[in-house]
């Protein structure tokens, strides 16, 4: 049986991430070990058969939904934040919401984190092929519901400050102080957290349960970069180089990040 490609990053989201929009301008992809490589947000960020569900009548109705329903409501909602630094209202947001929320559930990252809980099931406690994509679907109204929590800002990036980058796990959560509990595969309800999601080139949202205000620099911008690149496989960008801060606080290049994460493989 063969199925046909699943993006586990949209086009329409990888779009944002070149330098003219396009699906099929130029992209970068960097993975961590297999190196760097021109490529686009059409061809990019996609697996074939990632979301199949072998034995299904229809196995990629998942990834044809997508495209057909969600992703064309998700570009022109992305463009609108990239143009307009506001975030959206009413349906919209609960638009935005989901869009996060999907964005965790289909990545990469969780599909492997599910794998492991499915080999550590005792074997006497079936486990059907659509686990992934079950608990993908059935986890996104909790998410939206714990994202809801939090106070959300739009970070744009000033002329001086590099650009954000996409990956194939772009939202993010980290501590805001030492000593909090990071335990769980996104622990969205600890307090002390921040939640990034990069938008576009210059563009990104930050989630906080407490109301402050977050200012946007050359530092902040490479700090999310670090995040949205540090758990993910490949990282994405409009041009073959990009910044992010190291854990000891150094500004490091595309090629560095490869150095880096291509050890910890």
């Amino acid at each position: 049986m063969s199925f046909i490609k699943g993006h586990y990053v949209p086009t329409c989201y990888l779009r944002r991430f070149t330098n003219g929009g396009g699906s099929t301008d130029k992209l970068f992809v960097f993975d961590r070990g297999r190196g760097k490589w021109p490529s686009s947000p059409k061809k990019a960020g996609c697996e074939v058969g990632m979301y199949a569900v072998a034995g299904h009548p229809t196995p990629d109705l998942f990834e044809t939904s997508m495209g057909e329903d969600l992703e064309s409501r998700w570009g022109p909602m992305l463009l609108e934040i990239s143009q307009s630094r506001m975030l959206p209202t009413g349906e919209e947001w609960s638009g935005f919401l989901g869009f996060v929320a999907i964005a965790i559930l289909r990545s990469p990252r969780f599909k492997n984190w599910q794998a492991q809980l499915d080999a550590a099931t005792p074997p006497y406690i079936p486990t059907p092929p659509e686990s992934y994509v079950y608990d993908m679907v059935t986890n996104v109204k909790p998410m939206m519901k714990a994202l809801r929590l939090r106070t959300w800002t739009v970070l744009a990036s000033p002329p001086e400050a590099p650009d954000f980058i996409c990956s194939d796990n772009p939202v993010n959560i980290a501590p805001t102080k030492s000593g909090v509990d990071m335990r769980g595969f996104v622990p969205l309800y600890q307090p002390d957290t921040i939640i990034t999601v990069p938008i576009d080139r210059r563009t990104a949202v930050a989630g906080l349960f407490e109301a402050v205000v977050v200012r946007t620099n050359r530092t902040t911008v490479a700090s999310i970069n670090y995040a949205t690149g540090n758990y993910a496989r490949q990282v994405y960008a409009a041009t073959p180089d990009f910044e992010w801060l190291t854990p000891d606080q150094k500004y490091a290049t595309a090629d560095e990040w490869l150095a880096h994460y291509g050890k910890r493989d």
